[in-house]
């Protein structure tokens, strides 16, 4: 008899070998007891104790005696163990939402929808003023350059299509970052133009 495998048996004392040599916790009496409770059966159809059989009994009513706990409780033990972990990890993420939640509140982070929309109302003025100057300004401007003021019209639309060209960047979804940078204890903002040895 091994401990690796069970071989169809008729004998309780083969069983009882078995199951200590797997680390059961088990005296003889006690099996042979459990034998006249129905606890642990043969197979009907042999009459012989089935590794199966015998498996199942030892996971249902015995203990190892490394721990000196049932499979079953081991489990239990376990599952307890891994749902205290993740109540603690749901602790953690639901006190880091609040601290996230009181900073909005202080006005440490700005919403994406009121950056964007700030975003989007400087552009707008910009662009108002480039216009301005492209339709009022026209005039001026040829002034200034001792021209020919009769052809402001002309210089208008040339400024309104470079005002448009210039502007028409603004009209496309980029995905934006902005880095802020503490005088005192950051380090140097990164350089896009300098190289660095690789």
């Amino acid at each position: 008899m091994t401990t690796e495998s069970l071989q169809p048996t008729r004998q309780v004392i083969d069983v009882h070998r078995w199951l200590v040599a797997s680390g059961w916790k088990v005296g003889q009496t006690l099996l042979y007891n459990h034998v006249r409770e129905g606890k642990l059966t043969r197979d009907p159809a042999t009459g012989m104790f089935t590794p199966r059989r015998v498996a199942v009994y030892a996971r249902t009513f015995l203990r190892k005696i490394s721990c000196g706990k049932t499979v079953d409780e081991e489990q239990t033990a376990a599952l307890a163990r891994e749902k205290m972990l993740v109540d603690t990890d749901l602790k953690r993420i639901r006190r880091e939402r609040e601290e996230f939640r009181l900073a909005v509140e202080q006005g440490h982070y700005l919403l994406r929808d009121e950056v964007e929309t700030m975003l989007a109302d400087r552009a707008a003025s910009l662009k108002a003023d480039a216009t301005h100057l492209a339709q009022g300004g026209a005039a001026e401007l040829v002034a200034l350059a001792h021209g020919d003021s009769s052809r402001t019209d002309r210089l208008a639309a040339a400024l309104l299509r470079f005002s448009e060209d210039l502007f028409s960047r603004f009209d496309t979804s980029k995905e934006l970052t902005v880095e802020f940078y503490d005088d005192e204890s950051s380090p140097e903002p990164p350089n896009k133009n300098k190289r660095t040895p690789e």
